[in-house]
């Protein structure tokens, strides 16, 4: 009895320790972080009410405050259940204590079975019902893993009856509760007999769009894209070949083909009337030891000159 009496003691002393540096962490003006422990961690677990009527909702709070440069606070995750209660999905928030992290999970708590049902009033009408320990685990800076023990005070639940009820229902003989069986009449706000047809009508008007959208813009016949019309040929005069032929056996480098060129310029510019350019022409194609790039490129440009003159063909 008196370990039991230490135990209870030391317990009770450890969780106003924790309760009291949350407490402190929570109302303390500004940023400032907290001192905590050398494991960078502490927890504590509370439900309230302590004591309820069936069917309450109790509310589990787990308050943690970690310190991020040893524990990383999104590692941070509960596990355990709260038999015979049912638990919701938590609620998490955190609020950042400069390079403390305090991390808050909610949860609601049901019980509407046999196991937290209160016995009769004249046994008490009331039951202690006991809540399995949670574990929080976590995750370290350096990789590895932690974990916490969170015990959970147990909770009175006392009976909704009243002694003057639990006196009326003189162990169920008499209910004094009435309800009726009867299912009241069904209504709708449209009624499904003319639901039905609106529903075909608007689906077959759906239908309808769609098809002439489909008709409309999706079908649609592309004209034929009309070839452009040929460019006209072009017609060269016999002086306009000539300059070609001869700029043609220029750039193959022949000197042979380039006198027979220049001849056939020359007689061409003396037809034109272009009798000193014949001239030069004739010269070039019978000159030693050959024609010259330079001169003939001097000749050529001379006969355009004359071509669009005359002719209004530049090239």
């Amino acid at each position: 009895m008196r370990r039991r009496g230490v135990a209870t003691v030391l317990t009770a002393a450890a969780a106003a320790g924790v309760v009291t540096v949350i407490v402190v962490v929570t109302t303390a003006p500004g940023p400032r972080s907290p001192a905590l422990p050398s494991s960078g961690i502490v927890a504590d677990a509370a439900v309230n009410p302590q004591r309820a009527l069936f069917g309450d909702t109790l509310i589990a709070r787990v308050d943690v405050l970690v310190d991020r440069r040893r524990i990383d606070p999104t590692t941070l995750e509960l596990r355990g259940t709260f038999s015979p209660y049912t638990a919701g999905p938590p609620s998490i928030k955190r609020q950042e204590l400069g390079h403390v992290s305090r991390v808050t999970h909610t949860l609601r708590l049901r019980c509407l079975v046999a196991a937290c049902l209160p016995p009769d009033l004249s046994r008490g009408g009331r039951r202690t019902v006991s809540l399995p320990g949670m574990q929080l685990f976590f995750s370290r800076t350096d990789r590895t893993r932690g974990s916490l023990l969170l015990e959970l005070a147990a909770v009175e639940v006392a009976s909704r009856l009243s002694e003057i009820d639990a006196t009326l229902i003189d162990d169920f003989a008499v209910v004094p509760f009435q309800a009726s069986s009867a299912l009241e009449p069904i209504s709708y706000a449209v009624s499904p007999s003319l639901l039905v047809p609106l529903l075909l009508a608007a689906a077959a008007l759906l239908l309808t769009g769609a098809g002439w959208l489909v008709l409309r813009y999706g079908v649609r016949r592309r004209e034929p894209i009309a070839a452009p019309p040929p460019e006209p040929p072009v017609v060269l005069s016999p002086l306009e070949r000539a300059l070609l032929v001869l700029e043609q056996t220029r750039a193959r480098g022949s000197v042979p083909d380039e006198r027979k060129a220049l001849e056939l310029l020359a007689g061409e510019l003396g037809r034109n009337g272009a009798v000193e350019l014949a001239a030069t022409a004739q010269g070039l194609a019978w000159s030693a030891p050959g024609p010259t790039p330079a001169a003939t490129l001097t000749l050529a440009a001379d006969v355009r000159s004359v071509i669009e003159r005359r002719d209004g063909h530049p090239h």
